[in-house]
């Protein structure tokens, strides 16, 4: 695999030879100056160490009140990016190009509406995308994701494009400040 975005962390995926097929191991090693370790709990489960002989390295607790600001400027950006580009679903619909139609609402419509409604339930993961997702939020928010991702033409497209975009306006009014934070546990 390419080196990650990260300085100073290493990542390889390996494959062992007559194991299930979706067994992988994945192995990180992570420089001490590295500035991201992955290690808080909250966000990353609960670290094992194997090698970690000075103890140097300890899980950080998560800046909470920094993550609330971060999530406050998220939510800007998502709605700005929503309100600036999200009508280009309904031109490629009017120009009869539905590849970049469904494209663009899956990337665009779809993909605001999820990290949308992760801010809402389960903050600490607002970045997951789709991991995790059938364990983190309510089911009848799954199904209702499942059935606007499966998309049979396009007229269908069009009525599923207009109920996410509802539900995407709604969730964001209904995000509540005080909620979040407790969520996240300030």
């Amino acid at each position: 695999m390419p080196q990650t975005a990260w300085p100073g962390v290493s990542q390889a995926f390996y494959r062992l030879k007559d194991a299930n097929e979706y067994l992988i191991i994945d192995l990180c090693v992570l420089k001490l100056s590295s500035s991201e370790k992955f290690l808080e709990p909250e966000i990353h489960g609960n670290v094992v160490f194997y090698f970690n002989k000075s103890r140097n390295v300890k899980p950080p607790q998560l800046d909470k009140e920094a993550l609330v600001k971060k999530l406050q400027e998220r939510l800007k950006r998502l709605q700005a990016r929503f309100d600036m580009f999200n009508n280009f679903v309904q031109k490629e619909i009017n120009r009869g190009h539905l590849l970049e139609a469904i494209d663009l609402y899956h990337g665009l419509t779809l993909a605001v509406l999820v990290e949308a409604l992760r801010i809402k339930h389960n903050p600490v993961h607002y970045n997951f995308k789709m991991e995790y997702i059938h364990y983190e939020l309510p089911s009848e928010i799954i199904k209702k994701l499942e059935h606007l991702y499966f998309v049979k033409n396009a007229k269908d497209l069009q009525g599923k494009y207009r109920k996410a975009i509802k539900w995407f306006n709604k969730t964001m009014t209904e995000i509540d400040q005080k909620e979040m934070e407790r969520l996240i546990g300030t």
